[in-house]
């Protein structure tokens, strides 16, 4: 069998197609992105063995032709098929004869007709100088009007019928068919219809021959057409007559005796010595009928004399009561209304000394609740407040501070309340000034003394990075700022001067960092259940890791960091620097990084300058270096990472 080594076979190694693909690293690298932690694979070939083993592969070529035995003109191919060659044809044409009968060229150019013929002469023509003087005054004619009022008559036109096309019109009802059945004409007929209302011209009657000989006729009268003759008399008066209508009472005779109002006002209840009855008394004089007070003859009230008034010792249910003395006629005479409530009422009474109540009820229904606010005066405080209700001292469960509370009320409420002058007090300013940062406490102005407490936070995009207090103009932050993990805390124990806070945050670039596309990656900036191999700078899923995205940064930048893992020692955890097309150019370890090398800041604060001597290859690609990506156990919403600014 014959053989042939081919050599090294040629293309691109799988190393040169993971390039392709954009990644970057060694070809160590490359072999580790393609196993997993701890991956056997003892049962695969390394590149040394594969490129050994194809630079020994012998391939048996027999039956198959060299390149240089393939023909490539067809001067080289056996022209079996019989193709006619340029040689072949030429010797044809030169072979060839005319042949055939006579060819009838009547109507053709003989060349004696071609040499008579009359050439075109420049400046001359066939035309006699007469004719192209005339024509020279004739003017080309405009037909574009006539070619526009055809075009508008033609669709005038488009939309009208043809005089053949048009009916004849009828002008009389008897030029048209009479398909509904129109009456035309009729006689009547019926035998019970009398001939007089059968004839088309009707006789005319009396009165008598109709049956109304005994009916005079009436004429209709009007204000525009009076009657003839005069009214004599109304009522038996003769003339002009004035008629009176009453409008009031007042206008009629009182002739059934009915009380007036001015009568009734003159009226007194009182009891009859002689019988012991209620009655009625006029000008002292008894009107009407005696009433008992009872039913059976018991009390259960009594005139007073002494003040006309009627007292009822009896109880009485709820409700509207009316009042009336009846006549001997036994017309009811109205006196008025009793209202009967049995609610209980207790009063409030309020006695207040240079203070207010927002509370002013003068009763308050049993049961119910209570509730109001003393207010001082200006330049006053409330000193003491005083509840009794009934006659106990509720002062202990109903006063807290200004206001007075009462759940249910059983007794009459007595509130006294005392203000005295107030000395004068300093009042201190509340100031903020924050950027991209808020304060929880909006108060804008304590007293002397007062305590004050707020908290200052920001968003994650944001990272607080700067705080300061003064107080009279003095900075206390030292004192008053404790830091947290997203924001800080203020707490001034006595406030004794104004207060200023100023605050400012600064972006975080976690939640700004971006996909090799620019949009920012998985929305939040970090993933977590990633990591990232530091040798080649791609992701793979790593449960307890989180990777950020790409976050612009440059050589000599100063980067500091909050709330991430800088001592956890392996590969993974680790700072990945990229170029400005997102390949990667070197890498370091974030213990490496911010190990005893960089400067503890406190409240989880690290921060280094990135320098060329961090290691060789941060030296050799130094200028390259554009993004950084970070690979870290403990990224999450509260981690920061920042260049050249300040965290707190």
């Amino acid at each position: 069998m014959a053989t042939k080594n081919l050599g090294r076979v040629t293309g691109k190694s799988a190393y040169e197609v993971w390039l392709a693909q954009g990644n970057t690293g060694s070809e160590q690298d490359f072999l580790d992105s393609l196993k997993g932690e701890g991956a056997d694979l003892s049962n695969y070939y390394n590149k040394q063995e594969v490129d050994n083993l194809i630079d020994n592969v012998e391939v048996d070529l027999t039956g198959y032709a060299k390149e240089e035995d393939i023909p490539t003109k067809v001067s080289e191919l056996t022209n079996d098929s019989s193709f006619a060659t340029e040689t072949f044809v030429t010797n044809k044409i030169a072979e060839a004869e005319l042949s055939g009968g006579d060819v009838d060229l009547s109507g053709y150019a003989t060349k004696d007709d071609l040499l008579n013929k009359v050439d075109k002469e420049t400046g001359k023509s066939l035309v006699a100088d007469t004719e192209i003087l005339r024509l020279s005054t004739v003017d080309n004619y405009d037909d574009t009007e006539i070619k526009q009022d055809i075009t508008d008559i033609n669709q005038a036109l488009s939309n009208k019928a043809e005089k053949t096309e048009i009916p004849t019109v009828p002008t009389k009802v008897s030029e048209l068919t009479n398909d509904s059945g129109f009456i035309t004409g009729y006689t009547e007929t019926d035998p019970t219809v009398p001939a007089w209302a059968k004839s088309t011209t009707k006789p005319s009657y009396t009165k008598s021959e109709v049956g109304l000989e005994n009916v005079d006729n009436v004429k209709q009268y009007s204000a525009s057409n009076p009657p003839p003759y005069p009214v004599t008399s109304v009522n038996g008066n003769i003339g002009a007559v004035t008629v009176t209508v009453p409008t009031a009472t007042s206008d009629l005779t009182n002739d059934s005796g009915y009380i007036t109002n001015a009568e009734i006002e003159k009226l007194t209840l009182g009891i009859n010595p002689a019988d012991g009855l209620v009655y009625l008394y006029k000008d002292g004089t008894i009107i009407g009928s005696g009433i008992e007070m009872g039913a059976t003859g018991e009390s259960i009230g009594y005139v007073d004399v002494a003040t006309n008034t009627i007292v009822i010792n009896t109880s009485l249910g709820e409700g509207t009561y009316v009042v009336q003395y009846e006549t001997e006629e036994g017309d009811p005479i109205y006196i008025g209304e009793l209202e009967i409530d049995n609610t209980v009422r207790y009063t409030v009474t309020n006695t207040l000394t240079k203070c207010s109540t927002n509370n002013l009820a003068e009763q308050v229904i049993g049961g119910e609740s209570y509730t109001a606010i003393i207010s001082p005066d200006t330049g006053h405080r409330v000193d003491s407040i005083t509840v009794i209700m009934g006659t106990n001292d509720i002062t202990a469960t109903a006063v807290e501070g200004n206001t007075i509370s009462i759940d249910s009320v059983d007794g009459a409420i007595e509130i006294t309340a005392i203000a005295v002058e107030q000395a004068v007090t300093d009042n201190y300013t509340i100031t903020n000034n924050l950027t991209n940062c808020k304060n929880n406490n909006n108060t804008a102005q304590l007293e002397s003394g007062s305590p004050y407490t707020a908290t200052i936070s920001t968003t994650s995009a944001y990272a607080l990075s700067s705080l300061k207090v003064l107080m009279a103009g003095v900075d206390v932050s030292s004192s008053v700022v404790a830091k947290t993990a997203t924001g800080a805390n203020i707490s001034i124990a006595s406030v004794t001067g104004n207060v200023t806070i100023t605050a400012s945050a600064v972006e975080n670039l976690i939640a700004k960092s971006i996909n090799s596309d620019k949009t920012i990656f998985n929305e939040v900036g970090y993933q977590s259940g990633m990591s990232q191999s530091s040798s080649a700078g791609t992701t793979n899923a790593q449960s307890g890791y989180s990777v950020t995205g790409f976050m612009p940064v440059a050589i000599n930048k100063t980067i500091r960091v909050k709330n991430i893992d800088t001592t956890t020692s392996n590969s993974r955890n680790n700072i990945v620097f990229f170029d400005s097309s997102f390949a990667r150019v070197a890498a370091t370890t974030i213990v490496g990084f911010f190990g005893d090398s960089a400067t503890d800041e406190g409240n989880g604060v690290y921060s280094r300058k990135l320098v060329n001597s961090i290691n060789t290859e941060i030296s050799t690609n130094a200028s390259k270096i554009a993004y950084m990506r970070f690979s870290n156990p403990k990224i999450d919403s509260t981690s920061v990472i920042v260049v050249d600014e300040t965290i707190i």
